[in-house]
Order: C-alpha cells, then sequence, then structure tokens
C-alpha cells in the first residue's frame, strides 16, 4: 500500500529528482543481487515502488576494495553518475596502490566528484583518528588537483574536519556534506566556512529522535539543500518494518516530502530547488 501510495503521488508532482547519495554496491550486496545486474535491471524488478520522477542517483564506491566495481553499474546505464573516494571508516585500509587506483577510476567520464571521504570518530573508529586525517588530506590535494566536488562524511569530528578542510580546501570549493545530522549552529559554522556547500539530508528526518536534522532541514536554507537516500541505509520511519528492511535510490522522494511538510511548503518547491542544487553541485 505504502508504494502504491508514494507512485500515486509521484505523478502528481511536476518536478524530477536525483538521489545525490547512495550505495548501489551495498545494495546489491545486502539484497543478494549479482553485480554483474545492470541498474535499469534492478529498477525495473522493483519498478512498483520507484517514483515516477526519479531521474538518476550519484552512486558511491567508498570501499577501496570496490573502486573498480563502479564499471559494473554504469558501462550502459542512463542516469547513473559515480563519486569515488575512500570512506574514514576506511581508512586503515588505504595504501598507495589504491590511492593510484583511486588516481585512475577518477577519470571515468561519470566521474561528479571525490568521495565520500571525511572523520569518522564514532565508536572505536576514533582510535584511527591520525590515520583518517592523514587519508582526508590525501584525498583533499587529490580533488583540488583533479578540480573534483567534494563528498563529505563527518561523523562527531566537526571541529577537525573542518580545520583540515579550512587549511587545506578553497573556500569556493563545491562542497556536499552528506548525511548532515547535526543541529541549525553547526550547519551555520559549516557554511560561513564554505558558501558552495551543501547538505544533504536523508530519511533520517523522517525518525521521531531525528530532531535536531529534521530542524536544521527546515532552517538551512533551501538553495543549500540536496535530497539523499544513503541507500541501502535509513528506510523512512513510517514504511520500515519487517518486510522493509532496505532502501533504494527511490527513496529519496519520501525525504523531500518530509522537507515540505517540516518547512509547511509545496513539495514541488522542495524538488524545484533540489533539483537545481544539484546541477550547481554535480553538474547533472
Amino acid at each position: 500500500t505504502w508504494a502504491a501510495d508514494l507512485l500515486s503521488r509521484s505523478e502528481s508532482y511536476k518536478h524530477s529528482f536525483i538521489d545525490s547519495h547512495c550505495h548501489l554496491d551495498f545494495l546489491y550486496s545486502r539484497m543478494g543481487v549479482p553485480f554483474s545486474t545492470e541498474y535499469n535491471e534492478f529498477m525495473e524488478d522493483h519498478a512498483l515502488s520507484y517514483p515516477v520522477n526519479y531521474e538518476g542517483c550519484v552512486a558511491v564506491f567508498c570501499n577501496p576494495r570496490t573502486f573498480n566495481q563502479h564499471r559494473k553499474y554504469t558501462s550502459k546505464e542512463k542516469g547513473v553518475w559515480l563519486a569515488l573516494g575512500c570512506h574514514p571508516k576506511s581508512a586503515t585500509e588505504f595504501g598507495v596502490s589504491h590511492e593510484e587506483g583511486l588516481r585512475k577510476m577518477l577519470s571515468h567520464k561519470k566521474v561528479v566528484a571525490l568521495g565520500e571521504i571525511g572523520l569518522d570518530y564514532s565508536g572505536r573508529f576514533g582510535a584511527h583518528a591520525q590515520v583518517q586525517k592523514k587519508v582526508l588530506i590525501t584525498q583533499l590535494k587529490l580533488a583540488i588537483e583533479l578540480d573534483l566536488p567534494l563528498v563529505i562524511h563527518c561523523r562527531d569530528a566537526d571541529d577537525d574536519c573542518l580545520d583540515i578542510m579550512t587549511q587545506h580546501v578553497p573556500r569556493e570549493h563545491k562542497i556536499h556534506l552528506h548525511c548532515f545530522t547535526r543541529d541549525p549552529d553547526t550547519a551555520l559554522r559549516w557554511m560561513d566556512a564554505f558558501p558552495n556547500l551543501f547538505f544533504g539530508f536523508t530519511p533520517v528526518i523522517t525518525y521521531k529522535s531525528a530532531w535536531e536534522p529534521a530542524l536544521s532541514s527546515k532552517q538551512i536554507p533551501l538553495d543549500r539543500l540536496l535530497l539523499e537516500t544513503d541507500a541501502p541505509y535509513f528506510v523512512p520511519g513510517h514504511i520500515k518494518n519487517s518486510t522493509v528492511k532496505l532502501s533504494h535510490p527511490g527513496f529519496a522522494l519520501f525525504t523531500a516530502e518530509k522537507i515540505a511538510e517540516l518547512r509547511r511548503i509545496p513539495v514541488d518547491c522542495v524538488l524545484k530547488a533540489c533539483r537545481e542544487n544539484t546541477y550547481q553541485m554535480y553538474g547533472i
């Protein structure tokens, strides 16, 4: 029923949307889908839950061991773009060979950004802070050299991440601060440091416990917002149950609808703004 309702609502919207951040490799793996499966085929198999105004996605490959898998999803695909970079949780695995491989992969014609990269001090990962910082700086320099926008992952590390980035990244550089879950004051710090920075919001804002990101999505200027799913993670709260355990790129529409609800504006206003923001950020 929820899927039929989603499709029905999507037919009424004038504007399309792009999921600006998802992980097709993780999605395939968790669903047991063969990696040789074309994404268009995957969409056809799940057509009953893909909104009609879904336009495409930015597929992020952030495990150094999966950088070469991007070809499996994009060789013949329309509406799929790429971002590649070593996630901070994988920083201890990132060596010279991975850096060389990343540089090579970034030349792919569908690559629109370097990332997701950054710092993550959550749980046990804080013990590897110094390694994370080193790997982050290495990749920031690579992005600047290749003139690629950045996709940043920052969890429990805003002070260090901002400090490093203000030292190594030009103020006007394009940045996508992925899966933003902090309060408006933290958002203001990032906006003051980087005027061309966009905030990605996921279905996390549909969770009752996520009042800080919900408040931020309401208060941050509309021309700074991007829609995400971070699929296969973050199934919208009101549909998550025993049968719906994974998110897919079409679920970014739930994010747009929640933002519209919080801001008390039409969904099409959010869709139009975020589609323009996606173009400003990624050129797609």
